[in-house]
């Protein structure tokens, strides 16, 4: 068994020119469930307004069949503002189908432009300290009779939960991290970890001069093997990844120029979304995020 969880939140850089760059949002979650046939589920989205995604998927077995399988998975994407979760799971038996996973992705990428109130100071290097809050649950379990085993090294993929955080500037990537955990041997075994992350990073920047900031979190979880027959033992397994309320931004505590700190007094920072980034960013209640989706199921895509 493997268990890491190491989340970076560092992001943004300075560019020359971002004449080009537009506000955005990304979204996709997916979900599959093993039967006969097969059910897949997709939804993904882009756009320059908030965007929500939503798919789920469900085991059809053969009459009289005691397998069941689910999988389910959600994003959302707005100004400083990511939440994903995905979660997949099959009980009664694994001996013919293969189980159920799904995964969710968030992104948002952003202009933004620091404008100092000492005009000496345009066209110098300067930074800003920000923070993100990251928040969620990684698990993951199987069960089964006396013998049952789950082997990784045999039976493909054991039951997991994943997530993932990347940030980008306009030159490149500028790090990213992530954690969770697979879990294999003698039945029952299972795992929980609790994440609660303050991140602080620092921002390099030109004062007037645009610059892009972009991050996207992913989340997976599940349980999904190539080959059933050798989990007959196993009677239950699944794996969730949620994390419904991250990643937050929590606002600019610290902004310097010309080799010191000038403080939120002595700059301006603007977003091309119009969003206060000096400030930690609201968060919208559930029917915010639904309306924002604009009745996903509609829009949900059968593969």
């Amino acid at each position: 068994m493997k268990s890491t969880i190491a989340l970076i939140v560092l992001a943004a850089g300075m560019t020359a020119s971002v004449a080009s760059a537009q506000v955005s949002y990304t979204v996709y979650a997916t979900a599959t469930a093993d039967g006969a046939p097969p059910s897949y589920f997709a939804d993904d989205r882009t756009g320059a307004t908030p965007q929500a995604a939503l798919a789920s998927a469900s085991g059809t077995y053969l009459p009289g069949d005691a397998v069941s399988g689910s999988a389910t998975a959600s994003a959302f994407a707005g100004a400083g503002l990511l939440r994903v979760s995905a979660s997949g799971s099959q009980s009664g038996g694994w001996d013919v189908y293969r189980g159920a996973f799904a995964q969710a992705y968030a992104s948002f990428t952003e202009v933004i432009t620091v404008n100092p109130a000492n005009p000496a100071l345009l066209g110098t290097s300067g930074s800003f300290t920000a923070s993100m809050l990251i928040t969620g649950s990684l698990s993951a379990n199987f069960s089964g009779g006396a013998n049952a085993n789950w082997s990784g090294n045999d039976e493909g993929s054991p039951p997991q939960a994943d997530i993932s955080f990347s940030a980008n500037s306009s030159t490149g990537m500028i790090s990213n991290g992530g954690g969770g955990f697979t879990i294999s041997g003698p039945a029952p075994r299972s795992e929980f970890q609790s994440v609660y992350q303050v991140q602080s990073f620092v921002v390099p920047f030109t004062f007037g001069t645009p610059f892009t900031l972009s991050a996207s979190l992913t989340a997976s979880g599940g349980a999904l093997t190539a080959s059933p027959s050798y989990l007959f033992e196993i009677s239950s397994a699944g794996g969730a990844s949620l994390f419904g309320n991250s990643a937050t931004w929590q606002g600019i505590t610290s902004i310097v120029g010309g080799g010191q700190e000038i403080g939120l007094a002595g700059a301006s920072v603007g977003s091309a979304s119009g969003t206060d980034y000096t400030n930690a960013v609201p968060t919208p209640g559930a029917a915010a995020l639904l309306a924002i989706g604009g009745l996903m199921t509609t829009r949900r895509r059968r593969v």
